[in-house]
This record gives C-alpha cells, sequence and structure tokens, in this order.
C-alpha cells in the first residue's frame, strides 16, 4: 500500500523539479496584450535582452510573468542535449535571476 504514494512523489519529483533557491514564484502570467503594452510603455527590457540572458539553446517561448517581487521574463529553451529548461530573467534589469 506504501508503493503507490512513494512511486507518486518520485514522478513528481521527476516532471516538477525545485526551483534554485531565491528564484521569484511566479504568480500569474501576462496576455500577449499585456505583454505588448509594457513593452512599448518602457516597463520592462524587450525580449531580446531576455533572450540573450538565457544563453544558449533554441528559444521556444517567452512569457512576462508577474511574482511577488515584480516582473520577470519566463524563457523556455531546448538545449543542444535536447533537454527542456526553464530560464527566469528580471524584466526591468535584463538579469537572469534562475532557472526551474
Amino acid at each position: 500500500m506504501l508503493i503507490i504514494p512513494i512511486l507518486a512523489m518520485s514522478t513528481l519529483s521527476v516532471v516538477m523539479p525545485a526551483a534554485e533557491p531565491g528564484v521569484p514564484k511566479i504568480e500569474a502570467c501576462l496576455s500577449d496584450r499585456e505583454m505588448r503594452e509594457e513593452i512599448e510603455s518602457h516597463h520592462v527590457v524587450q525580449p531580446i535582452v531576455a533572450l540573450r540572458a538565457a544563453g544558449t539553446g533554441e528559444k521556444i517561448r517567452e512569457k512576462l510573468c508577474k511574482t511577488d517581487t515584480g516582473l520577470v521574463y519566463l524563457i523556455t529553451a531546448l538545449g543542444h542535449d535536447g533537454h527542456v529548461s526553464r530560464v527566469i530573467i528580471d524584466a526591468v534589469s535584463g538579469v537572469r535571476v534562475g532557472a526551474r
């Protein structure tokens, strides 16, 4: 009987790895329209700045998201080794703040 819960927890830890310590918790992501408005009003850096800060690999998607500390870009990238990663970039400074 105890095997099933243990296997379930093991599966969750593989599917959803823990975020790095100190990485802001993402509360909600903005719509495409809201993202454009933030970029056009110069409240955040251009997405290309965030994509460069994310590093190497093929960028699949970028989203602008709210955290308890402000706005961040959540960039999903496919690495050269085939692994998918999510990199978090501070949207105001354009500096990488962590990964998931």
